[in-house]
């Protein structure tokens, strides 16, 4: 079974002041917007991105938070997929 690559990587910057996880937040928020995302695209796993970006798990389970009770993730044996949009519908654009 091959395993998708996630569509997304996350950067952070320490100068802009903004927390962390609001960054991961509003980096995905961004990429749905211009359509880099679609529901069912892999996103990192939280391991992934805390590897990747070097911060506490925590930061990354605080900005995961926010995002699953809007279901805008889901998470799938261990690999975050994006579920819908939070204007999407269940078949699409409300």
């Amino acid at each position: 079974m091959e395993t998708e690559k996630p569509v997304i990587e996350f950067h952070l910057d320490g100068q802009s002041g903004v927390a962390p996880y609001l960054q991961i937040v509003q980096q995905v928020k961004q990429a749905l917007r211009l359509g880099l995302l679609q529901p069912g695209d892999q996103l990192p796993t939280m391991r992934e991105i805390v590897a990747k970006l070097a911060i506490n798990p925590n930061t990354v389970f605080k900005a995961s938070g926010p995002s699953k009770w809007r279901g805008w993730w889901a998470v799938v044996l261990g690999a975050a997929h994006l579920s819908r949009a939070p204007w999407m519908g269940q078949h699409g654009p409300i």
